[in-house]
């Protein structure tokens, strides 16, 4: 294996590490090949987004993406009896684009909610703190905040909403495969220049926990091995935002699958992925903290998990069908609208058509929100007007046949 000249230094800190330790976990390496503090694709600050980047993100496609969930941001502040002081929390905000865009709407569209409005960042990374800073140098100082992580606040701290866009896929996972038999953790060994794969038990309790709810899963004809991730730390993580959130909401966007669609029998190859120059690579152990690295969410056990510390579900479905319901409105008045089509109106309509594509954006990603301490509507949140029951997709018991608060993980 040829290692690219930029990687150089990273890979030969991992196979230092490797040399004295022994073979790594495959979440190890995803820990260093994204955030190692120097040289990790995303720790050095080489992530780039956009037309020149590696990847698009629903933010990249225009200020649209957020004028239209500071929409919903809206309807959750005012079912919430429209508390003095609302806050949003966001994790992963990257250059603080969509926080600029929702903080514009609301100033101009909502000046009630604007008043009592205040924007909270967790940001670990000092340089992307620093971008946020200077994206959004125009607020007052007293409007936006920044924390290193959720540890950073009290329990019960947040009353609004903590927003994440495409974090989840990116948090470090297990690498583990079957052929046929019991479940296999994949390690990460040295070999001559670069990496290789190895087959070692299960690495830890928690793992084991997670892949005794699995079944072994059946090969298809001509299938040798069966491979899949166990993402431990999207649940932990679910519990942390259940802890800070003391009223409201907590919405993520990210792609991923329930879980029967996840650990399907056809999907033996899993859902990790490189992307580098907008090109999807199959393979981790090259281009090592040259290109992004992630793994769909399986939204399911983030769901039970998230149950299980507090939280209700308050919606689940894809981007398609959550966009339609909070932007049905302004397609309805543009439809009775008997004015020539401007050229606003004109970069609504394509940024909206990407954002809802089916075969780009509009099925891949997925919207799943909680709710704590807030009543019931009659009716969904604007954004889950137009979708079916998430806790049937989801494949989580209904409320109606639960009594006691479920939770799977409470033997655990």
């Amino acid at each position: 294996m040829d290692v690219p000249p930029g990687n150089r230094e990273l890979v030969d800190f991992m196979r230092q590490q490797i040399a004295t330790h022994g073979p790594v976990t495959f979440k190890w390496f995803m820990q260093q090949a994204l955030y190692h503090p120097k040289l990790g694709y995303y720790g050095a600050g080489r992530a780039q987004i956009g037309r020149r980047g590696d990847f698009y993100t629903s933010v990249s496609v225009g200020r649209i993406f957020g004028e239209l969930i500071a929409k919903q941001f809206e309807e959750m502040w005012v079912r919430m009896n429209k508390p003095i002081s609302f806050t949003i929390l966001e994790e992963g905000a990257n250059d603080a684009q969509f926080a600029s865009d929702v903080l514009s709407w609301t100033q101009k569209f909502s000046p009630e909610l604007h008043a009592c409005l205040k924007y909270w960042i967790v940001e670990p990374n000092p340089k992307l703190q620093q971008e946020q800073q200077a994206m959004l140098s125009t607020w007052p100082r007293n409007k936006v905040r920044w924390s290193p992580s959720l540890d950073s606040f009290e329990s019960g701290a947040l009353c609004g909403v903590h927003f994440s866009n495409e974090l989840l896929d990116a948090f470090p996972v297990h690498l583990v495969a079957s052929a046929g038999g019991p479940w296999q953790e994949i390690f990460v060994d040295a070999a001559k220049q670069g990496f290789r794969y190895v087959y070692v038990p299960p690495s830890n309790s928690q793992l084991r926990a997670a892949l005794d709810r699995l079944p072994v899963p059946a090969l298809p004809p001509g299938v040798r091995e069966y491979r899949t991730e166990i993402n431990l730390a999207a649940p932990r993580w679910i519990e942390d935002a259940a802890k800070v959130l003391g009223q409201g909401y907590v919405l993520t966007v990210d792609y991923g699958y329930p879980r029967d669609a996840y650990y399907s029998p056809e999907r033996t190859q899993g859902t990790l992925a490189t992307y580098r120059e907008h090109q999807r690579g199959d393979d981790p152990l090259v281009m090592v903290g040259e290109c992004d690295l992630t793994a769909h969410v399986e939204f399911t056990s983030l769901a039970e998990r998230a149950e299980a510390a507090g939280l209700r579900l308050a919606g689940f479905c894809d981007q398609h069908h959550f966009l339609v319901g909070l932007g049905e409105g302004e397609l309805l008045a543009i439809e009775r609208s008997a004015r020539e089509m401007t050229p606003d109106l004109l970069h609504f309509i394509r940024s909206f058509k990407a954002l809802m594509h089916p075969s780009t954006m509009g099925m891949a990603f997925k919207f799943i929100c909680f709710e704590k301490n807030v009543r019931a509507g009659d009716k969904p949140l604007l954004g889950f007007n137009r979708c079916s029951d998430g806790r049937a997709v989801l494949g989580l018991p209904s409320l109606e046949t639960t009594q006691e608060p479920y939770d799977p993980y409470a033997a655990m």
